[in-house]
């Protein structure tokens, strides 16, 4: 059971990594629990170190992480921030999916993106070039073999609660 963490500026995403089906996080600025999703978003209003908690039903003990905010130049960087740290997940899925592409290793590739952002479900919608709609899997297990396919483009897109990707929008060409 561990955490996956991603930052921009002030604002972070945090993931956690796990089974279980209760999370409560503590983002160590207000002192309060911030929030109680597999996975959350966080916008730190003040630069300093601050130790992010993780509850979980997995584990008697929680997880602790520290983490340094620096200052942000302005607000609007804040805004871009949560931009680029989609524009991050987008990236390394397309960085996985290619390695498929390229005959790399299925199975952890695969198995990366399935619990990292899948939520293990591999009948997630994939739609290809506008078009064509398949499950993850299938997708996957084609991609494999489908020689010579670059990945162009990755746009995931996140169910209401930001925990689990539903739906994977690729552009590809030969």
């Amino acid at each position: 059971m561990h955490r996956h963490r991603q930052c921009s500026l002030k604002t972070c995403s945090f993931r956690a990594i796990s089974e279980g089906k209760q999370f409560t996080w503590k983002f160590g600025e207000t002192g309060n629990i911030d929030s109680k999703d597999k996975m959350a978003i966080y916008s730190y209003k003040k630069p300093g170190d601050y130790i992010v908690t993780l509850y979980t039903d997995e584990s008697e003990e929680p997880i602790l992480h520290q983490i340094k905010i620096l200052p942000a130049y302005d607000a609007l960087e804040e805004e871009v921030s949560v931009e680029d740290s989609y524009a991050k997940i987008d990236n390394d899925f397309k960085y996985h999916l290619q390695q498929i592409a390229n005959g790399n290793s299925f199975n952890m590739h695969y198995n990366y993106l399935l619990k990292t952002y899948l939520c293990n479900n591999e009948n997630t919608v994939v739609k290809v070039n506008d078009s064509k709609v398949n499950n993850f899997y299938m997708y996957c297990a084609g991609l494999q073999f489908d020689k010579n396919m670059v990945i162009q483009t990755v746009k995931v897109n996140f169910d209401d609660t930001q925990n689990c990707v539903t739906k994977v929008d690729i552009n590809q060409s030969k």
